[in-house]
C-alpha cells in the first residue's frame, strides 16, 4: 500500500512539474510572439508595442517587419538583422536584404545569394539575380544568363537563357524561357517542351500556352503539341477550353479546336472570370452583359458594368446612377445610388445623399448611411470608413473597431495590420484587426 502511495505521489509530482514547464514555455512563447512594429522618431527608426512603448530604441535609418523572429534593419547604407530584444544577430554589411522565409533570406553584397538565421551563407553570393524558392527550386542569373538552382546552390538547369517568363515558378511543370533563337518552354529538368522559335510566350494556370510568331498568335498544350497555328492578332487563354481572340480589330471567343463561340464583332469583350462578362460593340459605346456561349443578356445600354468575382452581382451605371444586375442581366437593386462598389463578403458600400452605407444583395440597408467615405470589406471582414474625413474601420456587423481619427487609410487587414496615417508626412500607424494601434511616430499620443 505504501509503495502504491509513493508511486501515486511521484506521478502527481511529474504531472505538476510538466504543467509548470508547459506554463513557462507558453509564457516564453507569448513573450517571443509580442507584436512589434516600426516606430519613427525624427529620422530614426526603432520598434514599439501596441501601447506605443518603445521596445527597441530608434537608431536605424530604416526597419522592416519581424519575420521568423528577425527583422531587416538599415544602418547607413547597409542592412543587417536584429531580434526582438534588439540584439544584432547578423551584422549590417549587405547592400540589400530581404526578410527570412523558411530559415533563409536573400541578401546582396556585390552579388546575390542566401544566408541562414546564423548569418552563414547557404547559397554563395555569386549571382547577378536570384529568385524565391518554389518546390526547392529557384531561378538565378550568372554571366548574364539565367538558369535554375536548388536550395544548396547546385545547378539544376544550365545557365543558357537570356530571359524568363514571369516568376519562373514552373506552372504545371513548364516554364517560359528565351534564348538567342527566341522564346520557348522547358520542363523542370531543362527538357525543351515548346521550341525556341517564338517572339513571345504566355503561360498561365490553364493547360494551353499562347505563343507569338511573325506577329501572329497560336496555341500549344503543355506537352508541346501544336493546338492552333499562329494566325490571330492576339490570344489570351481564359479557361481550360476557351480562348479570347483578337482578329482584324475585333474580339471574339474560340475554343481549342478553333471553333468560334462568340463572333468577332466586339470592340471590348471581358475575359470571363465568371460565366458572364461585359461587351462593347463600338469604341466609347455603351456596355452590355454577355454569356460565354455568346448570348447577349442585356442590350448595350450601360455606361459602366463591373463584375464582382464570386458574388453574382454586377455594378451597373446608367444616367450617372448606380445599382446592380445579376448574372442573368436582371436588375435586382435599382439604379438609384450616387456611387456603388462591388460586393464583397455579401455586402457593398453605396452612397446616397453624400453619405456611404452598406447594403446586402436584397438591397436592404445593413449599415446606415453615415460615412463620408468607405471601402469594400476585405477577406478578414473589415472595411475602412471615414467620418468628418477621418478614417477608422468597422466589422461586417457595423461595429466600430477603431474610431475614425486618422487622415488616411491605406490597404486592408489581410496581412494582419491596416495602415493609417495621422498626417501627410507618410508615417503610418499599424492597427491590427482588434483595433490595437502600433504607433510608428511620436506625433501620435
Amino acid at each position: 500500500m505504501t509503495m502504491r502511495k509513493n508511486i501515486l505521489i511521484i506521478i502527481i509530482s511529474i504531472i505538476s512539474l510538466s504543467c509548470l514547464l508547459l506554463q513557462s514555455s507558453c509564457k516564453s512563447q507569448n513573450k517571443d510572439d509580442i507584436k512589434l512594429t516600426p516606430y519613427r522618431v525624427v529620422d530614426k527608426y526603432g520598434y514599439a508595442d501596441s501601447t506605443g512603448k518603445i521596445v527597441i530604441k530608434p537608431k536605424y535609418d530604416w526597419v522592416g517587419l519581424f519575420e521568423e523572429g528577425l527583422a531587416v534593419v538599415k544602418t547607413g547604407d547597409t542592412y543587417g538583422y536584429i531580434d526582438k530584444k534588439g540584439n544584432e544577430v547578423i551584422m549590417p554589411i549587405y547592400a540589400k536584404a530581404e526578410s527570412f522565409r523558411n530559415g533563409m533570406a536573400k541578401v546582396l553584397l556585390d552579388n546575390w545569394g542566401y544566408i541562414g538565421t546564423d548569418g552563414k551563407e547557404i547559397i554563395p553570393l555569386d549571382f547577378q539575380d536570384i529568385g524565391n524558392f518554389n518546390n526547392n527550386m529557384a531561378y538565378a542569373k550568372k554571366d548574364d544568363k539565367y538558369g535554375f538552382i536548388d536550395i544548396k546552390g547546385k545547378t539544376l538547369i544550365p545557365f543558357i537563357y537570356t530571359n524568363l517568363f514571369g516568376e519562373a515558378d514552373f506552372i504545371d511543370g513548364i516554364e517560359g524561357a528565351e534564348t538567342e533563337k527566341g522564346w520557348g518552354a522547358i520542363d523542370n529538368k531543362g527538357k525543351e517542351i515548346i521550341p525556341f522559335e517564338h517572339s513571345f510566350i504566355r503561360i498561365s494556370e490553364h493547360p494551353l500556352v499562347a505563343v507569338e510568331k511573325d506577329s501572329k498568335w497560336g496555341l500549344y498544350d503543355k506537352s508541346g503539341n501544336v493546338i492552333l497555328k499562329c494566325k490571330y492578332d492576339d490570344l489570351k487563354v481564359i479557361s481550360n477550353e476557351l480562348i479570347l481572340a483578337w482578329l482584324n480589330g475585333k474580339y471574339g471567343l474560340i475554343d481549342k479546336t478553333d471553333k468560334v463561340i462568340i463572333p468577332f464583332k466586339y470592340k471590348i469583350l471581358g475575359d470571363f472570370i465568371e460565366s458572364v462578362d461585359v461587351y462593347q460593340l463600338t469604341e466609347d459605346g455603351p456596355y452590355g452583359l454577355i454569356e460565354r456561349t455568346g448570348k447577349e443578356l442585356t442590350p448595350p445600354k450601360y455606361s459602366e458594368l463591373k463584375v464582382s468575382p464570386g458574388e453574382d452581382m454586377i455594378v451597373a451605371v446608367k444616367d450617372d446612377k448606380y445599382g446592380y444586375i445579376n448574372s442573368t442581366g436582371v436588375e435586382v437593386i435599382p439604379l438609384v445610388y450616387d456611387f456603388a462598389y462591388e460586393f464583397s463578403n455579401g455586402l457593398a458600400a453605396v452612397s446616397k445623399g453624400k453619405k456611404y452605407g452598406y447594403i446586402d444583395k436584397q438591397g436592404k440597408v445593413i449599415i446606415d448611411f453615415k460615412y463620408d467615405e468607405a471601402t469594400t470589406f476585405d477577406k478578414t471582414g473589415h472595411a475602412g470608413v471615414a467620418v468628418d474625413y477621418k478614417w477608422g474601420f468597422i466589422d461586417k456587423s457595423g461595429k466600430e473597431i477603431l474610431k475614425p481619427k486618422y487622415l488616411l487609410f491605406d490597404g486592408n487587414f489581410e496581412k494582419g495590420f491596416g495602415m493609417f496615417y495621422p498626417n501627410e508626412e507618410g508615417y503610418p500607424i499599424y492597427v491590427d484587426v482588434n483595433g490595437l494601434e502600433y504607433y510608428s511616430s511620436t506625433e501620435i499620443k
